[in-house]
């Protein structure tokens, strides 16, 4: 399966504070959500992950899974360096 490469990063604090992640591809993103992300997910994770499926699955370009990935990110209260 393709890693689905975005054209740019995006940067994430997890964990500790201070400490970030890139994520640079659709498959990243996945992994991340599914088994990174804190307790609190709402919809926009939700919608993440299905954006991810999607773009892995060939049915969506990539920058929907990143731009699904930082909404996700935002919603939880997620730092995202720009």
């Amino acid at each position: 399966m393709d890693a689905k490469l975005w054209n740019k990063p995006v940067e994430v604090e997890l964990g500790r504070i201070g400490h970030f992640r890139a994520i640079t591809s659709t498959r990243e993103a996945a992994e991340c959500l599914l088994t990174r992300w804190p307790e609190s997910a709402g919809p926009a994770h939700a919608a993440a992950r299905r954006a991810c499926l999607a773009v892995l699955e060939g049915k969506a370009e990539p920058e929907v899974a990143r731009q699904a990935f930082i909404d996700a990110a935002e919603e939880s209260g997620i730092f995202v360096r720009s």
